[in-house]
């Protein structure tokens, strides 16, 4: 037959050592159940109905965001021949193109400055494609370059150089000069 406990019938106790450890394992995740509906019940969260503003009245919020760009400014690219040929029968002329890649993050923009470095060159003439508002002026002893405003910039150069005399003296050879133009940047 089938027993049943009631209130007044007590309990059957275990035995055995395991099912004694179990009914008190059960009763300490019971109590900590407890413990952790009591601290539930008084967080912020399960009371906002307290805090809901009253009848008539909206709830808002305002979030100010700050974004911080990095200044920086800084060549991507700057492919250019590593030397410049003068060829044989004119010895003295040579055009060769470079291409610069920028990037700025300056509000008031950038300037690079192109600065002649050999003194074997008598003349040097610069012409710029890419970019519209580059702004490209003469300057002591080279060519300044600038922008009044931040971006990324591809610009190509096309160089003229003329030399003072030949560097050799022997006709059929190709008169070689180690690339002349040194690039640096500043803030206008």
């Amino acid at each position: 037959m089938f027993q049943t406990h009631t209130a007044a019938t007590p309990r059957p106790s275990c035995a055995s050592k395991a099912c004694a450890m179990a009914q008190l394992w059960g009763r300490a995740v019971v109590m900590w159940g407890l413990i952790v509906l009591a601290v539930l019940l008084q967080s912020p969260f399960v009371q906002a109905s307290e805090s809901a503003p009253p009848q008539g009245r909206s709830a808002s919020a305002a979030i100010d965001l700050k974004v911080v760009i990095p200044l920086m400014l800084k060549i991507l690219e700057n492919s250019h021949p590593q030397a410049l040929v003068f060829p044989g029968a004119s010895r003295t002329r040579s055009s060769v193109s470079q291409k610069i890649v920028l990037l700025s993050t300056l509000r008031s923009g950038f300037c690079m400055d192109l600065r002649l470095a050999a003194v074997e060159v008598a003349t040097w003439q610069l012409h710029a494609n890419g970019h519209p508002g580059v702004r490209i002026e003469a300057s002591d002893g080279g060519y300044r370059v600038c922008t009044h405003r931040p971006g990324r910039y591809e610009v190509v150069f096309e160089h003229d150089f003329l030399l003072k005399a030949p560097l050799t003296t022997v006709a059929a050879v190709d008169t070689v000069l180690s690339w002349p133009v040194h690039v640096s940047l500043a803030t206008p």
